[in-house]
């Protein structure tokens, strides 16, 4: 393992980056239970000139030993006195990054092997792509990772399987889920001075719409060579914050002014983002026996029983999927 980088002083400059190397940004808190795994497959991927820096967020499980306890050069470990989220997290790490492209990895998901290699293939010689892959939701039970479902669709964007192409920004936008774990040139992020905010829910999607919002093309890898975990409760969480989700689609409106297709895609975002955020509360109230508060918001808002419906159907599938694999059932 490397010796610790200083984020506050030490930054590789844009002239010193070195080429082909991809820098693995990795934000941990309390992650002893799943860090091993996800290290283990990236320093298994077959393009070898990576770097993994982990940025420890105060975390009291363990979890920075278990980096320490990697002999691997390519690991760096950074460790915060205190807890400052997620997104300060990756910024930190981002600053002691001495490759050419940032790769954003979560704790407690996995990688394909070819994963790097691929996203790299796809990039080519361009520099001004932010590039992705489709993601395989896999369930966390006592026998490890059991595959569920891609988050994208075959043929999304029609881009067939094995293949990549640009994509339309609107066109990102107007699908319902925007996750992704993508491939970003580093001197993008260090020229224009982007940064997450202290944000604990959808910072990630706000750094991508400021780093996009300075011409960034997306391109898309239609292979499903990112391992995302699904945990018990972790999207009950989720759930409950979309009004935050809504005012970055808000404020992001006012950097693509220039692009009324993505102003326009913006503006739906923020529409479905509000009616999840009424969903939520639709559900508390009907849990709580608040039937006269449910009446008022179905005639509010008429979609809210559309909604409940696709819901109802997408957690049933959930739920017997997971637990015909051993799994523990979100709560």
């Amino acid at each position: 393992m490397q010796s610790v980088c200083n984020g506050e002083t030490v930054e590789t400059r844009l002239s010193e980056l070195l080429p082909n190397r991809v820098s693995v940004v990795m934000a941990a808190y309390n992650a002893a239970a799943t860090i091993g795994e996800t290290l283990d497959s990236v320093l298994a991927q077959t393009h070898t000139d990576i770097e993994v820096i982990v940025c420890d967020d105060a975390s009291t499980d363990g979890t920075a030993d278990i980096v320490r306890g990697y002999s691997d050069p390519r690991v760096m470990l950074l460790r915060n006195e205190e807890n400052l989220g997620p997104g300060p997290s990756r910024d930190r790490a981002i600053r002691c990054a001495s490759g050419e492209w940032i790769a954003l990895v979560d704790a407690d998901d996995m990688l394909h092997r070819d994963r790097i290699r691929r996203l790299l293939l796809s990039a080519g010689p361009d520099r001004d792509v932010m590039v992705f892959d489709n993601m395989l939701e896999c369930h966390q039970t006592p026998q490890g990772l059991v595959p569920w479902r891609q988050v994208r669709k075959r043929g999304e964007f029609g881009v067939k399987d094995g293949q990549s192409a640009d994509v339309a920004l609107a066109a990102w936008l107007d699908r319902p889920r925007l996750i992704m774990h993508p491939l970003i040139p580093t001197h993008v992020i260090r020229n224009a001075g982007i940064f997450h905010s202290s944000r604990r829910f959808a910072e990630d999607t706000e750094f991508f719409l400021a780093i996009l919002a300075k011409g960034l093309r997306l391109r898309y890898v239609a292979n499903a060579l990112y391992y995302y975990r699904i945990t018990p409760g972790s999207l009950s969480s989720y759930n409950q914050r979309w009004d935050g989700v809504a005012k970055i689609y808000l404020d992001a409106i006012e950097h693509f002014s220039d692009r009324p297709d993505v102003v326009a895609a913006l503006k739906r975002s923020v529409r479905r983002a509000n009616d999840l955020h009424d969903y939520r509360k639709w559900l508390t109230n009907i849990r709580q026996r608040r039937f006269s508060a449910c009446g008022q918001a179905a005639l509010a808002n008429p979609r809210l029983l559309v909604l409940t419906v696709k819901k109802l159907f997408a957690d049933g599938v959930y739920w017997v999927h997971r637990l015909i694999n051993s799994g523990q059932a979100r709560t």
